[in-house]
């Protein structure tokens, strides 16, 4: 599995912390905020069937420079994938969140980080991610 794909499911992922004061977030965006560190659980479990509970059935997943994964069987595939890689350490900052005044549209967006490999030669990736 090449860095980039691996890149492209760290980039997915979530939220750690809030974007403002849990007393300033409408209801929805502290609900969206608590799914995001819900996902994030699952990923540092490396809890493939955890983890593909939050995406769709038809979700798409994007990384630069690797084919677009859609649906939960190939998504499945490449997170057994990234979860078996050594030394995996994943995490990520939201700085904006929101939830349409319909409720049935929200999305997250921050920065992430991720490593993987022996200790002694691990060098973080550090990016940015949107969820939708």
């Amino acid at each position: 599995m090449n860095a980039s794909r691996f890149l492209a499911f760290a980039i997915l992922a979530l939220v750690v912390g809030a974007v403002r004061p849990a007393s300033a977030q409408s209801k929805p965006v502290v609900a969206l905020l608590a799914t995001d560190r819900a996902l994030e659980r699952a990923y540092a479990a490396r809890n493939v069937s955890a983890a593909l509970v939050f995406f769709a059935p038809n979700a798409s997943v994007l990384g630069g420079g690797v084919p677009i994964l859609t649906g939960r069987a190939s998504i499945r595939k490449s997170l057994a994938e990234t979860f078996g890689l050594s030394g995996l350490s994943i995490s990520w900052q939201a700085n904006k969140a929101d939830v349409a005044i319909s409720g049935d549209l929200g999305y997250t967006s921050g920065k992430n980080r991720v490593s993987f490999g022996p200790k002694s030669k691990t060098l973080p990736i550090v990016g940015k991610y949107v969820t939708v």
